[in-house]
């Protein structure tokens, strides 16, 4: 639990700071309070008068209620950090924060803390050093603090690149982010669109293969979602549902269509399709589930990219309350360049660990030939390759370096 504690003033509608004997913080307090009254914060700026000696002006800026939001929740761990530094080193350095050496916030909290140990990307640090920053002018203004220049050191630019290439690079999404962005999701439709991609391991476009009518294929008769419905109301017990997916609505070469295969619907999605069915879906000839519901296209079916277009949305909102602290800032950190992509990989490898775990195979002895990666390619519809062996035996890893 964290030593410094800020809670919000129904009153007034910003932050008062306590520290861990219940004492109000004033500083802090009034900064938040002052920030929420006026929504500005100071801008110093440097100039020379006519004599040649350096003055500083200040100049408000309007910030907006997400920005402030993220400088009150940076100054926030700032000021956790430092307690936590104090009962380390026994000092009082919280009591005494606005008269800090900036020497002492740049090293030992900006470049040691911050960047080397927890390895902070360069939008984190932008935004650490804005919040201080802007507290400290803030304090300056009041006449409480001398004049501070917050930054990192140049020297650590190559580490913060590194940093936020690391942070990037991890395609796999936990299982907690996972459900973050169906919550965060602004419709039901859109909420089964993610989750096809988490639960199912459904590409964009495969989504518009899920159709309501049996089918036939092969000389076969196939189930559509109807038909699984009555199944699922005449089998109470039962927890997944066998669909047969087409190979002309899966990936293929030269724009046709790739394999066929099995999926198979967890319960509580095949529930869902149904509510959507019976609530949200347009009236529709269209055979497919999930429709267009804007008015310039209502109840035509959905175009093979929709998957991504909403996951762009969520995400933005998602990464939105992450950087905000109002959601989700407790799990992994959505980034920009995850794609609905990563929850078909995600949903993958979930299934390449739980299958190396039954069979008692070490996921980095795991080959192409197998028991483990044979029932995960049928199940996606992969090729069996070496090189997309070693794609899930990496995403396994990153599963177990972002769950540990």
């Amino acid at each position: 639990m964290p030593e410094i504690l800020k809670l919000k003033s129904p009153k007034y509608g910003s932050d008062v700071f306590f520290d861990s004997n219940n004492c109000v913080l004033l500083l802090p307090t009034f900064f938040s309070l002052n920030l929420s009254k006026t929504g500005k914060v100071f801008s110093l700026h440097s100039y020379s008068d006519k004599n040649g000696e350096v003055q500083r002006r200040s100049v408000l800026e309007t910030l907006s209620p997400t920005t402030r939001n993220i400088y009150i929740n940076r100054l926030n761990q700032f000021l956790n950090w430092l307690s936590d530094y104090d009962k380390e080193n026994e000092t009082s350095r919280l009591a005494t924060h606005n008269n800090l050496p900036v020497e002492f916030i740049n090293k030992e909290y900006i470049d040691t803390y911050l960047c080397e140990v927890m390895g902070a990307g360069k939008a984190a640090i932008v935004h650490h050093e804005a919040a201080l920053q802007h507290y400290y002018n803030y304090l300056y203004e009041a006449k409480l603090s001398i004049c501070k220049h917050i930054y990192h050191s140049p020297k650590l630019n190559i580490t913060i690149e590194k940093n936020t290439k690391t942070r990037t690079a991890l395609k796999y999404l936990s299982r907690p982010l996972r459900l973050f962005l169906y919550e965060t999701a602004t419709s039901l439709r859109d909420q089964i669109l993610l989750r096809n991609a988490g639960e199912l391991g459904l590409r964009t476009r495969e989504n518009l293969g899920l159709l309501l009518n049996d089918f036939d294929f092969g000389g076969k008769k196939e189930q559509g979602l109807k038909s699984l419905w009555l199944e699922m109301e005449t089998n109470k017990e039962q927890r997944s549902f066998r669909y047969f997916l087409q190979g002309q609505y899966t990936k293929g070469s030269r724009g046709k269509g790739g394999k066929s295969r099995e999926i198979f619907i967890p319960r509580h999605l095949l529930q869902m399709y149904k509510r959507y069915f019976d609530r949200e879906r347009p009236t529709t000839t269209e055979n497919t589930l999930l429709v267009n519901n804007a008015a310039n296209a209502n109840g035509t079916r959905i175009k093979t990219n929709k998957g991504s277009d909403v996951f762009a949305l969520v995400r933005s909102i998602a990464i939105e309350k992450q950087i905000s602290e109002m959601e989700g800032a407790d799990m992994q950190l959505l980034e920009t360049d995850h794609t609905y992509h990563c929850l078909r990989h995600s949903f993958a490898t979930d299934k390449f660990v739980q299958f190396c775990n039954e069979d008692g195979t070490p996921i980095e002895e795991a080959s192409s030939d197998s028991r483990a990666f044979l029932r995960v390619a049928r199940l996606m519809g992969h090729s069996l390759s070496a090189k997309t062996t070693a794609r899930y035996i990496q995403l396994a890893v990153d599963k177990q370096f972002i769950e540990k």
